[in-house]
């Protein structure tokens, strides 16, 4: 189960994912592993999220340790990602 902060700031996410983007997000889940230790769609949603706020900060500090821009755009940041390397 999800551990939820009872204390603090709350922001609720929610989206829509389609298509073939929720193919690759199933995908996603499924290589991870969430599925096995989400009791629920809303703890797997969560699990999910939190690697992926973790994986977006860290890819915000990469951008900016390679471009020197402090507070990127959006749609720069998003083009840098595009067109990273794959590890």
């Amino acid at each position: 189960m999800v551990k939820k902060n009872t204390s603090g700031p709350v922001r609720r996410v929610c989206a829509d994912i389609v298509g073939d983007d929720a193919v690759d997000l199933e995908i996603l889940e499924v290589s991870l592993g969430i599925q096995r230790i989400a009791k629920s769609k809303g703890d797997r949603d969560g699990l999910l999220i939190k690697a992926a706020f973790i994986a977006l900060g860290r890819a915000v500090e990469n951008y900016r340790a390679e471009s020197g821009v402090k507070h990127p755009e959006y749609e720069s940041f998003v083009e840098w990602l595009e067109n990273a390397e794959k590890p």
